[in-house]
């Protein structure tokens, strides 16, 4: 177009009387056309992108009314919808398809190629658990990356950019898992002991969140992982006393959580509601066996559900027993170096009195997740009333704390916290076999509804509305089917066990099973229950733990 605008401006200066017959030279005209035609294409893309996208805003809000009834339900950041209606004017299909193309040649199988070294590297030193770097377990790793690949390739459920940021997380994890493996060689991990380490096994949406969180805050007794561990645990590991180093972690992993904001904002406030991210708080297990597969674990479970349920027998892989076996013994290890990075940097201030951290304190105890509706309100008129330190004693710390030196280190136990653990007793048991465990009942018919609305919020901004697995029908039967599955572990572990000291009502040291009613109405009184029955010969609470659960609660 400037072209022809300079030609006929060149035209009309050397015959400015003619300026009405001035005649463009074919090759001028060819030129025109070419270039006025390119901008009709990009102004018919443009508005086809348009149309798309508003078309695609419009079936999601009523979509949202019909099925999900998502209160504040989160917008995709312009973008990202953009690209998700249109793929950016080349379709949905077509953008995907050429994303993930280079993902995998870029990105993903140079880091797979660099953690199958790393893997190999670690077998021959013969220092980390065979399970974890052998021939087969490489090969599982391989064949779990092809999988993902093929399983958002086929997937008709996922948006184009959900495509792209799941199969781009893989390179993340790969990088965690080298890094974590090339850590646990380097820090000698394999020389630590995991002693009685304690595991709240319940069912999902029966008050563990709260539970795990508010008693993790007691850091003379426990060792918990928290969520900036599972985000940022590379380039180096930072020790639990270490109060500048775990702000500064807890900043970063929140900065960088910031990204998922800002492609779809309004999704962590809505997740606020059913399960709240605290960087600096103790979080669920299953957010290390990111690192372990290689991909996001959970995030696979839920948002490719239907190509999961698709699988031989209507089971993924990631919840084989195998699979389980591998996921504990890398949670093992990933124990192992924290705690050797505890041990080795524990400094003479930390056993001197020096305070320990304590988290954050949620605004409402429905941030943690534990209670939907009615008992949350429950929860705040019951739960808050009873006072600590009545009921945990008037007890202060030890003032001669040099004489305990770095056995108050070794004697912390492990608290750990995943749902997912009810599937997977067995498993669980046979990699920690002096683990304790927290069961906590509740009615199964008063989880289903919560748990699915739960998988509806977290994967809301990654589905296309109305595709297959979508509606709050097909939630509802993924919700059922993961309770049963979660209720046929429980029953049959504790079946299994009758007669020892995991079995139901042994009245040992091992096994407590608490009602969510009475833990929602009283959780201090259940945590002094867990001490009482965990730590018999132990002390209570320091009284620093004690206004810790106060102010937390």
């Amino acid at each position: 177009l400037s072209i022809a605008m300079e030609a006929m401006a060149a035209a009309v200066a050397e015959r400015p009387d003619e300026i009405g017959t001035v005649q463009s030279s074919p090759e001028n005209m060819v030129q025109m056309i070419f270039l006025l035609s390119i901008l009709f294409l990009v102004f018919a893309c443009a508005c086809h992108c348009f149309v798309s996208l508003r078309r695609r805003d419009a079936d999601r809000r009523q979509f949202n009314l019909d099925e999900w009834r998502i209160a504040g339900l989160p917008t995709p950041s312009f973008p990202v919808r953009l690209c998700d209606a249109a793929g950016c004017g080349c379709g949905p299909s077509c953008a995907a398809a050429a994303l993930l193309v280079l993902l995998d040649r870029l990105a993903v199988r140079p880091c797979l190629r660099k953690s199958l070294r790393a893997m190999e590297k670690a077998e021959k030193t013969g220092l980390l658990s065979a399970v974890l770097v052998d021939a087969e377990s490489r090969k599982l790793l391989v064949q779990r990356i092809d999988d993902l690949y093929d399983d958002i390739w086929r997937s008709s459920t996922l948006t184009v950019t959900s495509k792209v940021l799941n199969y781009a997380g893989a390179a993340h994890c790969l990088t965690n898992h080298r890094g974590l493996l090339e850590l646990a060689v380097e820090k000698g991990a394999e020389s630590e002991s995991i002693v009685k380490p304690i595991f709240i096994v319940s069912l999902p949406r029966t008050g563990t969140t709260i539970l795990h969180r508010t008693m993790s805050l007691d850091n003379d007794r426990w060792r918990s992982f928290h969520l900036s561990d599972m985000l940022c645990p590379l380039p180096s590991l930072v020790a639990r006393h270490d109060q500048e180093g775990r702000r500064l972690l807890a900043e970063k992993a929140a900065e960088e959580f910031g990204a998922v904001e800002s492609l779809f904002p309004g999704w962590t406030k809505l997740m606020e509601t059913m399960h709240g991210f605290r960087f600096d708080e103790a979080e669920e297990d299953l957010g290390w066996y990111d690192a372990a597969c290689g991909h996001g674990y959970f995030d696979v479970l839920m948002v490719m559900y239907p190509e999961q349920r698709s699988k031989v027998g209507g089971v993924s892989p990631l919840e084989s027993k195998e699979c389980a076996r591998y996921r504990y013994a890398w949670l093992h290890m990933i124990m192992k170096i924290y705690q050797a990075a505890d041990r080795k940097e524990t400094t003479i201030e930390a056993v001197k009195g020096t305070p320990p951290v304590y988290g954050s304190v949620p605004s409402s105890p429905s941030q943690c997740g534990i209670i939907a509706g009615g008992d949350a309100q429950s929860f705040q008129e019951n739960g808050t009333t009873t006072e600590l330190t009545n009921l945990f004693g008037n007890s202060q710390p030890s003032a001669d704390l040099e004489s305990v030196g770095n056995k108050c280190c070794e004697e912390k136990s492990w608290l750990c916290k995943d749902p997912n653990h009810a599937a997977f007793l067995p498993e669980l048991v046979e990699q920690f076999p002096d683990a304790k465990l927290i069961f906590i009942h509740r009615p199964p018919g008063e989880i289903v509804a919560s748990m699915a609305k739960l998988f509806e919020c977290f994967t809301c901004i990654q589905h296309v509305p109305g595709r297959r697995g979508t509606t709050s029908a097909e939630w509802g039967m993924e919700a059922l089917k993961r309770t049963q599955q979660f209720c046929d572990g429980l029953v049959g572990f504790t079946r299994s066990q009758e007669g020892t000291s995991l079995g139901l009502m042994s009245g040992l040291d091992r096994r407590i099973d608490l009602q969510f009613e009475e833990l929602v109405a009283d959780i201090p009184g259940a945590i002094q229950i867990i001490y009482n029955r965990f730590f018999p010969d132990g002390p209570p609470p320091s009284s620093d733990a004690v206004r810790a659960f106060e102010m937390y609660l």
